[in-house]
């Protein structure tokens, strides 16, 4: 469905993105209106409509380590508008400070666990596009909000199950003892080796897939 030509795109930028160029890219479509705000969720918000998290590929990896990106995904989740990710770069492996694995994982539990898309971006031109391709055809469904209306969230302690689940070796019953033993994610990521194989049902081999995956300390 086409877009209504009037339509004034108004795009709401994180303000720690100004260094990214993409918010003047973004200012340089015609009919967008960028305007800067310290956002809670996100690095742009569309139209009150999609909140965009936008990572290089670089960041993405680094995430997967700090564990930072399951909180994101999480807000993203909650968030009562629809939320997408855009990884923006090519896969280098040499650069890329996480296996291919863990990449992988992250991204199985982005689309399948937390039900973000994930779109891939080349470079920042191809993000700012990806936003301003997003607004159009948001705005063309005007009087179809149900398309986008936001699912209701899952109950928190079943998506926290599904998220440890996405982890090499881990069933319903192992992720309920590790929710059990360290009480969040952050902390079941941040457990070392021997913390893991303290948990009944984690053994040696299980414990250091763990590790590996979320980054090995």
């Amino acid at each position: 469905m086409a877009a209504d030509a009037r339509h004034i795109t108004e795009i709401v930028a994180d303000h720690r993105e100004r260094s990214s160029g993409v918010p003047d890219l973004l200012a340089g479509h015609d009919r967008v209106d960028v305007i800067y705000a310290d956002l809670a969720v996100g690095n742009y918000v569309v139209d009150q409509r999609v909140v965009f998290e936008r990572k290089t590929l670089d960041d993405f990896a680094k995430s997967i380590i700090d564990t930072r990106l399951f909180r994101q995904a999480s807000q993203l989740r909650r968030s009562s508008l629809r939320g997408a990710v855009i990884i923006e770069g090519c896969f280098v492996p040499a650069e890329i400070p996480v296996p291919r694995e863990a990449m992988q994982g992250a991204l199985i539990s982005l689309s399948l666990v937390f039900d973000i898309p994930v779109l891939r971006a080349v470079d920042k031109e191809e993000s700012a596009r990806l936003i301003i391709y997003a607004a159009r055809q948001l705005a063309g469904l005007d009087g179809q909000a149900s398309v986008w209306r936001h699912r209701t969230p899952k109950k928190a302690w079943s998506r926290k199950l599904h998220v440890l689940q996405s982890l090499p070796g881990v069933g319903r019953d192992r992720a309920e003892r590790l929710l059990e033993r360290f009480g969040t994610i952050e902390r079941c990521f941040a457990a070392s080796e021997r913390e893991l194989r303290d948990v009944p049902g984690i053994g040696a081999k299980t414990a250091r897939a763990i590790r590996k995956v979320v980054g090995a300390a």
